[in-house]
């Protein structure tokens, strides 16, 4: 009963200290995931083999990808290369560059098992061809628009030949 007491006598005065101290307090200087609510696109990464979306971690002996390469870089990204339907009624507000990635483990990942299984120099390339893209969404209308972006293209060999 003490214990329990104790927990809520801490939490009114952390309660009142906050409200009087204002703006000082650990929770309202870090938003963590607030500011992602706003948003309304997002970048979301992905590999296809031979046009068929893939793990990565299945292909080794990697060639023509560098890991550095599959970073959600959009500058090179131009309205053309967007479906009408995602670029919607207002093709002026769609800018790539500003579309980000919360998925920041799954690039990491993918950056690292890419950079680990490179190609020995002389080698034959793969006969698979890897694409690392990113599925660009939008909210339209309340619906999502996906389109499809591909930063990297390189050839690979599948790890159960």
């Amino acid at each position: 009963m003490i214990e329990s007491l104790t927990a809520l006598g801490t939490a009114l005065v952390y309660l009142v200290g906050c409200w009087l101290l204002g703006y000082r307090y650990p929770f309202d200087k870090y938003s963590l995931y607030a500011a992602s609510g706003l948003r309304h696109g997002a970048a979301v990464p992905f590999a296809l083999a031979d046009g068929e979306r893939c793990r990565l971690d299945d292909f080794h002996r990697f060639s023509g990808l560098v890991a550095q390469d599959l970073e959600p870089n959009f500058r090179h990204v131009k309205q053309s290369d967007l479906s009408d339907e995602f670029l919607g009624a207002d093709p002026d507000s769609v800018d790539p560059e500003k579309y980000k990635c919360d998925l920041r483990w799954m690039i990491e990942e993918a950056m690292q098992w890419v950079g680990e299984h490179p190609a020995e120099p002389g080698r034959v390339s793969g006969p698979v061809t890897i694409e690392y893209g990113y599925a660009l969404l939008r909210v339209v209308r309340g619906r999502v628009i996906q389109s499809d972006v591909i930063v990297a293209r390189g050839h690979a060999w599948s790890i159960k030949e």
